[in-house]
């Protein structure tokens, strides 16, 4: 129920998508590729993918239908073990990217590492670009996100390390490495703890490549074919981030007021990276990137990811939410949806280490607070491993592609940029949001940029 009515009519106004009869007439209008007319003229259409019949499975085995919790972006129907229809909360005139990729992925070039589409329900009006109301997908078995998985982890890890002495050295900051550099070595203990774990994540790195490599793949589809990073567009992303460190060094100084008296020291620090931090993004202007921007997920982070116990699903090519539909397709360097799930590794480890709970999930162990400081340094060593693991899968299911730049200083010029953007997003959206996960972004930045540099 979403509010009551009052009035000379007096009733409720909720949501259908709890009904099990409008899950079912949903489903049927799909199968039957059916279409609505409104009264002003718009027309609904279901359509049905090319995939739905093998996805779907016989006409005659039920398939009752489920509401499952979504997003603040979404609300999802659950059908069965077979299919998924995703409904959008905002919706805007324009193919959705998720429809355009999903399709593209199931039917031009499939591809094993996503859900494949099943089929759609558009929303049309005269002669304008139809809207994407929901997409329809095969169902994924899996033992839940790469998120919670990796909480899951952790919690082990930690737990374990509570009970070594402090490591030798000191590791080495992971957000200071080059794009395929080795980080610190695991040691036997930790390798023991991490069995498999580590593995996995190349194995995820190199599905995030071929994921990358497919999407790169065709040429001949202006939607999709690469184009190369020219000195226009190196000088627009530099503009780009430019704006978007102006708005959050000045959100940091607006909303210092609000930010808890234990982050105030993190903060004074960070307002002084301004002008460091925008000499590291003119880099951008100074090294001539020869690479190619494509297409790519667009939000890559690790609750995006279903890991089935062997391998790893990407599912959710919504893009940025608070972004509009165009902005979404614009073709960048998939090395930014790289950054994106590094930094979601630093994010989990930072929430199982300081205790932070989400909608997403949260580590299933707790750590004491007087434990936190000796965990520290095991945390970073943590990072530096999966961030060394999941480049070197990349870069080995990537090698040779134009997306990629082959010369050393170019990869780290734009991973860099690239990394300081993001984190500069991350501190604009926890600000934004007053969030207790404030602490993440302003340690990135604290650990990515050495004033003495």
């Amino acid at each position: 129920m979403i509010a009551r009515v009052s009035g000379p009519n007096p009733g409720v106004l909720y949501e259908a998508v709890g009904l099990a009869s409008f899950g079912d007439m949903l489903l049927q209008a799909v199968a039957r590729s059916s279409s609505f007319l409104g009264s002003n003229g718009g027309e609904l259409a279901a359509r049905r993918g090319a995939a739905f019949g093998d996805l779907r499975g016989p006409e005659t085995d039920p398939l009752p239908a489920l509401a499952v919790s979504g997003g603040q972006t979404n609300r999802s129907i659950r059908y069965d073990d077979r299919l998924v229809l995703k409904i959008y909360r905002r919706i805007e005139e324009g193919t959705h990217p998720e429809l355009e990729i999903g399709r593209f992925l199931t039917v031009d070039h499939p591809t094993s590492c996503v859900a494949p589409l099943a089929g759609c329900i558009e929303y049309r009006r005269g002669r304008g670009e139809p809207t994407t109301v929901a997409v329809m997908h095969g169902y994924v078995a899996n033992e839940g996100d790469v998120w919670q998985y990796t909480l899951d982890m952790l919690s082990v890890f930690f737990e374990h390390a509570t009970t070594r002495p402090a490591l030798e050295s000191q590791p080495a900051p992971p957000l200071r490495g080059r794009l395929g550099e080795n980080g610190s070595p695991v040691p036997e203990f930790a390798a023991e703890i991490l069995h498999g774990f580590l593995e996995l994540v190349q194995v995820l790195g190199r599905r995030l490549g071929e994921l990358h490599c497919a999407l790169a793949s065709a040429p001949e589809r202006p939607e999709f074919a690469p184009e190369p990073v020219s000195l226009q567009y190196q000088r627009g992303l530099y503009q780009s981030m430019r704006n978007i460190s102006f708005d959050a060094f000045s959100e940091l100084e607006r909303e210092s007021h609000r930010i808890p008296p234990a982050l105030n020291d993190q903060c004074m620090k960070v307002r002084g990276l301004q002008q460091v931090v925008l000499k590291e993004l003119r880099t951008i202007l100074e090294c001539r990137i020869h690479a190619t921007r494509n297409r790519g997920h667009g939000d890559c982070r690790l609750h995006q990811i279903l890991f089935t116990g062997k391998d790893f699903v990407f599912i959710d090519f919504e893009g940025q939410p608070r972004q509009s539909i165009g902005e979404r397709r614009i073709k960048r360097s998939p090395l930014v949806d790289v950054v994106s799930l590094l930094r979601s590794f630093d994010a989990a480890a930072y929430a199982a280490l300081l205790g932070l709970a989400s909608s997403r999930g949260r580590a299933t162990g707790m750590v004491r607070d007087e434990d936190r400081p000796a965990l520290l340094p095991w945390a970073t060593a943590w990072r530096s491993w999966t961030h060394s693991a999941l480049l070197k899968g990349y870069l080995e299911a990537s090698a040779g592609a134009a997306f990629v730049p082959t010369d050393e200083r170019e990869r780290h010029t734009l991973l860099r940029v690239l990394l300081l953007d993001h984190l500069l997003v991350e501190l604009s959206r926890q600000l934004r949001d007053c969030s207790a996960w404030l602490e993440i972004p302003l340690a990135g930045l604290l650990e990515a940029v050495n004033p003495a540099d």
